[in-house]
């Protein structure tokens, strides 16, 4: 304890030693702080700590090493906002005012509280804590229970994307099985997570595969890139006649099944050695928990050959497939694994070699060369239809090649804006189209300052949202007359997109009365809509949901479509759980309903709700 308390005495001096050595002139904010496990309240020590200004900078001064007691200070601060994050081996980063680990993705922005400094202000008790991280371990066997050597096992954790729960994986929590065929998946955060051993078997034409020392031009497979093609010899690599077969993520290439006489693969595994995602178990795990047993059985599965021909166009040759099991969207995941990829040779024509059976999607999208002198990219093309694989061959697959579905849209102002006379505004807006079911990438394009746009998208489901210019505010996005708001659109045929525009938004301001909590940055305030059924269906970029940390003079939202909306103001650590449908659900509870019409301001006061 005295030990402790002359390390402190030795801390605040130093501090006032270099305070004094700063004169009238220059800034003398303070903040001293400990850095903390937060599961056994003990200071780590040699943590490092980053101080960012309110634009997100580190000044000069603006990186220490915590002291054995997990202290740090910072000295000569301005007045100002600022962020404070810890880092250490072993832990995940901290922030200031983060209470509990991240479990649940959540809106940028939510990962730790802005400390507000005034002009000479010293803030001493600006406690960081940190999550030691946990770890997944298990053993992954082949069909006769030998271990598979060098084969990569992914974890992915439980978030929520739309409303809906997805599993995301993270690269630097990818683990690769040992010579005992052992992995230890490291880095995790506290969560729910599923484990998987990806099988990906690649057809590829043998032109397109890399002899030693020679590199064909022009051949790129699946967006490899500055990646290496597979080399003809390499260990998983295998050349059936015309086609070489490569086993990705590091499994054993097939072999021919003695009674079938088909090529035995594996299928994509996940824990406890199911192929069916939505058996998949569930494993949790706490802060610093190194979780073993986690084992897995990979199964040899008699496979079938599916080919066929790729149509449409002038440009059929060297364009890349994907076969992605329909039932991977009972286990969603973002990025889904294909069980199959195939490159079409010169005629269009392709071949997988090593297919399970099971119903899939084929999946192609192409890109056709840009005209000669444009600077801009060519047509795109794409396909995507079933397939059901049984016991037999399919072969004779016609794939027509699609133009991308043309959009064409425009921004206009909205009747009764107030425009200044001889004036005309620059409509230049940012339209973005998510897919709805959040896998796969979005599409987006701009218009021009008159406020129209075109651009061309495979079919589906997208939402649609703007991003107007500075000043103005996103009134409504209607597709072919229909009003969305946070519903998707099917995009199947030629569509219009029509942004309306305003420079008068509503204005809601909200003040929390728990003045302590409020001016200690202790609170957040949630605005989210009393629609039910839109907690668990929106867009990811949908005005309908917002959120702020609470100030002391208040808090204004803008931006909020006209209808009714729950208010509510909860402390930070709940921010964590922000667009879980279940903890909006509680939070509903307890909150103030508003409603909320357009170009209308309105004043809301409330109190910091306890959630449980």
């Amino acid at each position: 304890m005295r030990l402790r308390v002359v390390s402190c005495h030795l801390l605040v001096v130093s501090c006032a030693t270099a305070l004094a050595q700063s004169q009238t002139t220059a800034p003398t904010g303070l903040i001293i702080g400990q850095v903390v496990d937060a599961a056994t309240n003990r200071p780590v020590p040699e943590a490092e700590v980053r101080l960012r200004t309110g634009t997100g900078q580190t000044p000069p001064n603006g990186r220490v090493i915590a002291d054995p007691e997990g202290r740090y200070f910072f000295v000569g601060l301005a007045a100002g906002t600022y962020q404070l994050q810890a880092t250490k081996g072993g832990y995940g980063d901290g922030f200031y005012g983060m209470r509990r680990p991240p479990r649940i993705a959540v809106l940028p922005g939510i990962d730790g509280l802005g400390l507000e400094l005034s002009e000479g202000q010293r803030v001493l008790d600006a406690t960081i804590l940190v999550w030691k991280h946990a770890s997944i371990s298990g053993v992954v066997t082949d069909d006769s229970g030998e271990p598979i050597v060098g084969t990569i096992v992914r974890p992915f954790m439980r978030t929520i994307v739309n409303g809906r729960p997805r599993f995301v994986g993270s690269g630097r929590s990818i683990a690769v099985t040992d010579d005992r065929g052992i992995y230890r998946a490291i880095g995790l955060t506290p969560g729910d997570y599923v484990i998987a051993v990806a099988a990906t078997h690649s057809t590829r034409p043998a032109f397109a595969v890399v002899v030693p020392g020679y590199q064909p031009a022009g051949v790129e497979f699946f967006g490899t890139g500055g990646r290496e093609a597979p080399t003809l010899g390499s260990f998983r690599t295998q050349r059936f006649g015309d086609y070489m077969l490569t086993t990705e993520h590091g499994l054993p290439i097939p072999t021919v099944s003695s009674q079938t006489d088909r090529l035995a693969v594996y299928q994509t595994t996940y824990f406890p050695g199911v192929s069916v995602p939505s058996e998949a178990g569930i494993v949790s795990i706490a802060a610093g928990e190194d979780r073993g047993g986690v084992s897995i059985q990979m199964r040899l599965t008699p496979s079938v050959r599916v080919s066929g021909q790729l149509v449409g166009r002038e440009v059929v040759g060297q364009q890349n497939l994907q076969l992605i099991p329909a039932a991977t969207r009972d286990l969603p995941i973002p990025d889904p694994y294909q069980s199959a990829m195939s490159m079409t040779d010169m005629s269009g024509q392709f071949t997988f070699l090593a297919v399970p059976p099971g119903s899939y999607l084929l999946r192609v999208f192409a890109q056709l060369p840009a005209t000669a002198g444009s600077s801009s990219r060519g047509e795109m093309l794409w396909a995507s239809q079933p397939i059901a694989v049984g016991a037999a061959d399919i072969d004779g697959v016609v794939v027509p090649l699609r133009p991308a579905v043309p959009i064409a849209g425009r921004v206009v102002v909205a009747r009764g804006v107030d425009v200044q006379a001889g004036s005309q505004p620059t409509l230049e807006t940012s339209v973005t189209f998510d897919p709805d079911d959040g896998i796969g990438m979005g599409f987006s394009a701009r218009s021009d300052a008159k406020g129209a746009f075109t651009t061309g998208l495979p079919g589906g489901s997208y939402y649609v949202s703007a991003q107007p210019p500075r000043g103005w505010f996103i009134s409504s996005v209607a597709a072919g007359g229909r009003v969305l708001n946070d519903s998707p659109v099917d995009v199947a045929d030629a569509l219009d997109i029509v942004v309306t525009v305003s420079n008068v938004s509503s204005r809601v301001e909200v003040t929390v009365r728990d003045a302590p909590a409020a001016v200690e940055g202790l609170a957040r305030v949630m605005v989210f809509p009393a629609d039910r059924p839109a907690w668990s269906d929106h867009g990811p970029r949908s005005p309908r949901f917002q959120t702020s940390r609470a100030g002391s003079g208040g808090d204004t939202f803008t931006g909020l479509p006209p209808g009714d909306y729950f208010i509510a103001a909860v402390r930070e650590e709940h921010a964590i759980e922000w667009l879980d449908p279940k903890f909006l659900d509680l939070l509903s509870r307890v909150a103030t309903r508003v409603t909320v019409f357009e170009g209308q301001s309105q004043s809301v006061a409330v109190r910091l709700s306890v959630v449980r």
